[in-house]
């Protein structure tokens, strides 16, 4: 193989690695999260005024109580974390914590850091929105923050304006806020134009009772599981697919248009997703096949959807002679589509190693190429919707292991040995052309059957020899090369 051959070929290889683990760290996560069900974090007013009392209890002792009913019956697949300000010091605005990460939730271990708050401090209520914000990846993902407060914000922000900017900048971000007996009338706004700006709701609870019932209504629209379900099939009547199926889901506008920004996406067939109610448009893909449906989600009901994606499967497999076992050795396909015309299209639709190599192509007719080495083979196949095409492929090549020694009897150079193989014609001269090249003692090579001269370098010596390689087969050459 060839320098330039051994760079490319290493450049398929680290490419489709690339992709893998691109797909591992950016996608799979995002996946998992999803189809857990919603993602919310408490940010809970801990400033020094929730010590004030409604009645015989303070208001931090009743939020801790309405707190605790709640998350006693949090949906399981609901993940939650909880974020707190002002309770460590007096009147600090960087006072801000993430007590409990976003995570399935222990009622009891997420009570017992409810419990254990003391409220002392200010007011940084939008920055702590914002870590929350942060914290759910909001750009990234969809992000819900429910924040509970007693006051307006004492550190010099604008609830209001970072509210506008977490709505521009978050894949669908969503502020609920309690406002938790405010009597400031600037207080009141704030909180109301937070939630208003991220299209979230705002509930004035002035005592347990309107708190608990507050909270009540944000966690239906909040905790509840998935809403939707989307089931992908290779045609009808079929079973839904057991490969990955990848969706990604945009919200269409009163103009009938979808949104250039999806608002949700993942794996799974069928795939759970939670969507306020609104039509939407989903793009699927189950391999090189893709389809598209729109559908209208509902307040109170779940909307179920089935998607015809019309792909088969080809199982391609390469040997070097019939009869053989697949190849050991790196095989790389290349598929491309054939026209009405019969003629295969010019740019390929999938392409990859392995032996055999499985695709899942939409229904149609194809061309493949297949090369091992310098031996290369075309084969064309038909794929029908949810059935597998098997086909085998000879590619006769063989195997050439050429050794160079100094002298009978010696072993190979450890220093560098270069090769240059030229196929040998029926005349019996080599080519001008060269099929193959490259360092190494011994020096291996995969060729098409036929005829060939070695020509070897070892510093400033030379030799020439000519072999014969078979399908299936190894051809070991030994070459005496003498330095002058």
């Amino acid at each position: 193989m060839s320098t330039s051959n051994i760079f490319s070929f290493f450049k398929f290889k680290n490419f489709f690695l690339l992709l893998s683990l691109l797909s591992f760290l950016f996608v799979s996560p995002l996946s998992a999260a999803e189809e857990a069900g919603s993602k919310v974090v408490l940010v809970l007013d801990a400033s020094g005024s929730m010590w004030q009392k409604i009645g015989k209890k303070t208001k931090i002792e009743i939020a801790r109580e309405v707190i605790g009913g709640i998350i006693k019956d949090w949906d399981p697949n609901a993940y939650l974390g909880l974020t707190a300000y002002g309770h460590r010091k007096k009147g600090d605005c960087k006072d801000i914590e993430s007590l409990i990460s976003v995570s399935k939730v222990n009622p009891g271990a997420f009570m017992k850091t409810i419990n254990a708050i003391n409220p002392k401090g200010k007011t940084p209520l939008t920055q702590a929105v914002l870590v929350a914000a942060k914290e759910l990846k909001y750009s990234e993902e969809k992000a819900t923050v429910i924040l509970i407060s007693d006051g307006k914000e004492t550190c010099n922000a604008d609830p209001c304006a970072v509210g506008n900017d977490l709505e521009k900048a978050g894949v669908d971000f969503t502020a609920h806020v309690v406002g938790f007996d405010v009597s400031d009338k600037i207080g009141m706004t704030q909180l109301q134009c937070l939630a208003k700006n991220t299209g979230g709701q705002f509930f004035a609870a002035k005592d347990a009772s309107e708190l608990k019932k507050a909270l009540d209504i944000v966690v239906k629209k909040t905790a509840k599981g998935p809403n939707v379900k989307l089931t992908a099939i290779p045609k009808e009547g079929a079973k839904p697919f057991s490969e990955d199926v990848y969706w990604t889901v945009y919200p269409v506008g009163d103009d009938g248009k979808p949104a250039k920004k999806y608002v949700d996406s993942g794996f799974g067939d069928p795939k759970h997703f939670t969507l306020p109610a609104g039509r939407y448009l989903a793009d699927v893909r189950v391999g090189k096949g893709k389809a598209k449906t729109e559908f209208e989600v509902t307040s109170d009901e779940t909307t179920e959807k089935t998607v015809v994606v019309g792909v088969g499967y080809a199982q391609l497999t390469a040997i070097p002679k019939e009869g053989a076992e697949p190849f050991s050795e790196d095989v790389y396909w290349t598929v491309y589509p054939v026209g009405d015309d019969g003629k295969p299209a010019k740019k390929y639709v999938d392409s990859g190693f392995g032996d055999p190599k499985h695709f899942t192509l939409p229904a149609g007719r194809y061309l493949a190429d297949v090369r091992v080495g310098k031996g290369k083979a075309k084969t064309e196949l038909e794929v029908t919707s949810d059935e597998t095409t098997e086909k085998t492929v000879v590619i006769g090549v063989g195997y050439a292991q050429l050794i160079a020694i100094p002298k009978e009897g010696a072993k190979p150079f450890s220093e560098d040995v270069y090769w240059t193989v030229y196929p040998v014609g029926d005349d019996g001269k080599p080519a001008k052309k060269y099929v193959d090249s490259g360092f190494g003692d011994p020096k291996h090579f995969t060729l098409p059957a036929g005829r060939y001269l070695a020509d070897v370098r070892v510093g400033k010596g030379s030799s020439k020899t000519d072999f014969e390689v078979k399908a299936g087969e190894t051809t070991k050459v030994v070459v005496v090369v003498k330095q002058p």
